[in-house]
Protein backbone atom coordinates (compact mmCIF):
# COMPACT_ATOMS: atom_id res chain seq x y z
CA UNK A 1 0.00 0.00 0.00
CA UNK A 2 2.84 2.03 0.43
CA UNK A 3 4.26 1.97 -2.78
CA UNK A 4 0.84 2.88 -4.29
CA UNK A 5 0.33 5.75 -2.29
CA UNK A 6 3.86 6.87 -3.62
CA UNK A 7 2.72 6.14 -6.90
CA UNK A 8 -0.43 8.58 -6.89
CA UNK A 9 1.84 10.79 -5.48
CA UNK A 10 3.86 10.73 -8.27
CA UNK A 11 1.05 11.62 -10.81
CA UNK A 12 -0.24 14.66 -8.02
CA UNK A 13 -3.40 12.36 -7.15
CA UNK A 14 -2.93 13.49 -3.15
CA UNK A 15 -6.81 12.52 -2.59
CA UNK A 16 -6.18 9.02 -4.07
CA UNK A 17 -3.12 8.77 -1.62
CA UNK A 18 -4.94 10.54 1.21
CA UNK A 19 -7.41 7.15 1.04
CA UNK A 20 -4.45 4.83 0.48
CA UNK A 21 -2.99 5.99 3.74
CA UNK A 22 -6.62 6.04 5.52
CA UNK A 23 -6.31 2.23 4.70
CA UNK A 24 -3.01 2.01 6.32
CA UNK A 25 -3.55 3.50 8.97
CA UNK A 26 -6.86 0.52 9.56
CA UNK A 27 -4.52 -2.03 9.40
CA UNK A 28 -1.59 -0.60 11.61
CA UNK A 29 -1.30 2.96 12.48
CA UNK A 30 1.68 2.71 14.86
CA UNK A 31 3.96 1.00 11.56
CA UNK A 32 6.86 2.87 10.32
CA UNK A 33 5.93 2.79 7.11
CA UNK A 34 2.59 4.61 8.13
CA UNK A 35 4.32 7.54 9.96
CA UNK A 36 6.26 8.09 6.40
CA UNK A 37 3.35 7.57 4.14
CA UNK A 38 1.67 10.61 6.22
CA UNK A 39 5.09 12.70 6.04
CA UNK A 40 5.77 12.10 2.56
CA UNK A 41 2.03 12.85 1.96
CA UNK A 42 2.09 16.09 4.13
CA UNK A 43 5.17 17.55 2.26
CA UNK A 44 3.60 17.37 -0.99
CA UNK A 45 -0.23 18.07 -0.65
CA UNK A 46 -1.31 21.26 -1.66
CA UNK A 47 -3.98 21.37 1.01
CA UNK A 48 -2.37 20.98 4.01
CA UNK A 49 -2.53 23.33 6.56
CA UNK A 50 0.26 26.15 7.24
CA UNK A 51 1.34 24.46 10.26
CA UNK A 52 1.80 20.84 8.57
CA UNK A 53 5.91 21.34 8.11
CA UNK A 54 5.93 21.40 12.23
CA UNK A 55 3.77 18.37 12.33
CA UNK A 56 5.92 16.23 9.49
CA UNK A 57 9.00 16.94 12.01
CA UNK A 58 7.18 16.25 15.40
CA UNK A 59 6.15 13.21 13.94
CA UNK A 60 9.26 12.52 11.88
CA UNK A 61 11.57 12.92 15.54
CA UNK A 62 8.98 10.41 17.39
CA UNK A 63 9.31 7.88 14.79
CA UNK A 64 13.39 8.44 14.92
CA UNK A 65 13.11 8.06 18.36
CA UNK A 66 11.63 4.77 18.29
CA UNK A 67 13.78 3.02 15.27
CA UNK A 68 17.16 5.27 14.86
CA UNK A 69 17.69 8.11 12.65
CA UNK A 70 18.78 7.04 8.95
CA UNK A 71 19.22 8.81 5.86
CA UNK A 72 15.37 8.78 4.74
CA UNK A 73 14.31 9.98 8.22
CA UNK A 74 16.93 12.98 8.12
CA UNK A 75 16.04 13.95 4.60
CA UNK A 76 12.73 14.08 5.24
CA UNK A 77 13.41 16.17 8.68
CA UNK A 78 15.58 18.60 6.74
CA UNK A 79 12.74 19.04 3.51
CA UNK A 80 10.48 19.96 5.98
CA UNK A 81 12.73 22.44 7.65
CA UNK A 82 13.48 23.70 4.29
CA UNK A 83 10.01 24.04 3.27
CA UNK A 84 9.17 25.97 6.45
CA UNK A 85 12.15 28.87 5.22
CA UNK A 86 14.71 27.55 8.04
CA UNK A 87 17.55 26.74 5.96
CA UNK A 88 20.10 27.04 8.76
CA UNK A 89 18.48 24.08 10.74
CA UNK A 90 18.50 21.98 7.29
CA UNK A 91 21.81 21.85 6.77
CA UNK A 92 23.02 21.58 10.06
CA UNK A 93 20.07 18.51 9.84
CA UNK A 94 22.15 17.41 6.61
CA UNK A 95 25.61 17.97 8.40
CA UNK A 96 24.53 15.88 10.98
CA UNK A 97 23.32 12.91 8.91
CA UNK A 98 26.65 12.56 6.84
CA UNK A 99 28.76 12.86 10.28
CA UNK A 100 26.75 10.54 12.49
CA UNK A 101 25.76 7.93 10.23
CA UNK A 102 30.21 7.74 9.12
CA UNK A 103 29.52 8.86 5.26
CA UNK A 104 32.48 11.54 5.87
CA UNK A 105 34.28 8.95 7.81
CA UNK A 106 33.61 6.47 5.32
CA UNK A 107 34.33 8.51 2.20
CA UNK A 108 38.07 8.99 4.09
CA UNK A 109 38.84 5.32 4.23
CA UNK A 110 38.45 4.82 0.51
CA UNK A 111 37.49 1.98 -1.53
CA UNK A 112 39.58 -0.64 0.76
CA UNK A 113 37.28 -0.55 3.92
CA UNK A 114 34.49 -3.00 2.66
CA UNK A 115 31.48 -1.25 3.39
CA UNK A 116 33.03 1.64 0.91
CA UNK A 117 31.17 -0.08 -2.17
CA UNK A 118 27.84 -1.17 -0.15
CA UNK A 119 27.09 2.87 0.56
CA UNK A 120 28.77 4.35 -2.55
CA UNK A 121 27.13 2.83 -5.42
CA UNK A 122 24.88 4.30 -7.68
CA UNK A 123 21.27 2.48 -6.35
CA UNK A 124 21.95 3.88 -2.98
CA UNK A 125 18.69 6.76 -3.63
CA UNK A 126 18.66 7.32 -0.21
CA UNK A 127 22.10 9.01 -0.38
CA UNK A 128 22.32 10.59 -3.80
CA UNK A 129 18.98 11.78 -2.65
CA UNK A 130 20.36 13.64 0.77
CA UNK A 131 23.48 15.00 -1.03
CA UNK A 132 21.90 16.38 -3.59
CA UNK A 133 19.00 18.21 -0.94
CA UNK A 134 21.92 19.43 0.74
CA UNK A 135 23.77 20.70 -2.52
CA UNK A 136 20.59 23.02 -2.97
CA UNK A 137 20.13 24.01 0.46
CA UNK A 138 23.37 25.38 0.89
CA UNK A 139 23.03 26.94 -2.66
CA UNK A 140 19.87 28.28 -1.67
CA UNK A 141 21.38 29.83 1.72
CA UNK A 142 24.36 31.28 -0.07
CA UNK A 143 22.17 32.59 -3.12
CA UNK A 144 20.26 35.05 -0.37
CA UNK A 145 23.90 36.67 0.02
CA UNK A 146 24.14 40.01 -1.95
CA UNK A 147 27.03 39.16 -3.16
CA UNK A 148 26.38 36.23 -5.19
CA UNK A 149 23.22 37.77 -5.92
CA UNK A 150 24.57 40.86 -7.46
CA UNK A 151 27.42 38.89 -9.15
CA UNK A 152 27.37 38.81 -13.11
CA UNK A 153 25.87 36.11 -14.87
CA UNK A 154 27.12 32.73 -13.81
CA UNK A 155 27.59 34.29 -9.79
CA UNK A 156 26.26 31.23 -8.53
CA UNK A 157 28.29 28.47 -10.84
CA UNK A 158 30.97 30.45 -10.24
CA UNK A 159 29.85 29.89 -5.92
CA UNK A 160 29.41 25.55 -6.48
CA UNK A 161 32.92 25.65 -8.22
CA UNK A 162 34.38 27.61 -5.65
CA UNK A 163 32.68 26.53 -2.32
CA UNK A 164 34.52 23.75 -0.65
CA UNK A 165 31.10 22.26 0.80
CA UNK A 166 30.08 22.26 -2.52
CA UNK A 167 33.34 21.09 -3.94
CA UNK A 168 32.67 17.98 -1.16
CA UNK A 169 29.16 17.04 -1.79
CA UNK A 170 29.88 16.63 -5.41
CA UNK A 171 32.69 14.77 -5.04
CA UNK A 172 30.79 12.33 -2.72
CA UNK A 173 27.81 12.14 -5.73
CA UNK A 174 30.43 11.62 -8.44
CA UNK A 175 32.10 8.52 -6.33
CA UNK A 176 28.44 6.79 -6.33
CA UNK A 177 28.39 7.82 -10.05
CA UNK A 178 24.60 9.47 -9.77
CA UNK A 179 23.56 11.20 -12.62
CA UNK A 180 22.37 13.75 -10.12
CA UNK A 181 24.84 15.95 -10.32
CA UNK A 182 24.58 16.74 -13.85
CA UNK A 183 21.17 17.16 -13.45
CA UNK A 184 21.56 19.86 -10.44
CA UNK A 185 23.81 21.96 -12.99
CA UNK A 186 21.22 21.31 -15.90
CA UNK A 187 18.25 22.36 -13.77
CA UNK A 188 20.34 26.01 -12.63
CA UNK A 189 20.67 26.17 -16.11
CA UNK A 190 17.22 25.95 -16.81
CA UNK A 191 16.10 28.12 -14.16
CA UNK A 192 18.42 30.90 -15.05
CA UNK A 193 17.31 30.68 -18.50
CA UNK A 194 13.38 31.32 -17.23
CA UNK A 195 15.09 34.27 -15.54
CA UNK A 196 16.30 35.73 -18.17
CA UNK A 197 13.54 35.29 -20.30
CA UNK A 198 11.24 36.58 -18.19
CA UNK A 199 13.37 39.38 -17.43
CA UNK A 200 13.48 40.10 -21.37
CA UNK A 201 9.34 39.83 -21.50
CA UNK A 202 9.34 42.51 -18.79
CA UNK A 203 11.96 44.93 -20.87
CA UNK A 204 14.58 44.69 -18.31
Amino acid sequence: MAVKLFAYIRINRCDLAARTLETMKEVEEDNCLYTLASCWLSLHDPKAPVNVHDTVITQLNELSEKFGYTLKTYNLLAIALIERGDLDKAIMIYENALSSLGVYGLFEKGAEDPEYTKVFQPNNTDLACLLFNYIKANAAKNGLSSEIYAAPQGGMQQFLRGDPLSIKLFSLLSKMQSPLAKEFFEERMRASEAFDLALKKEGL
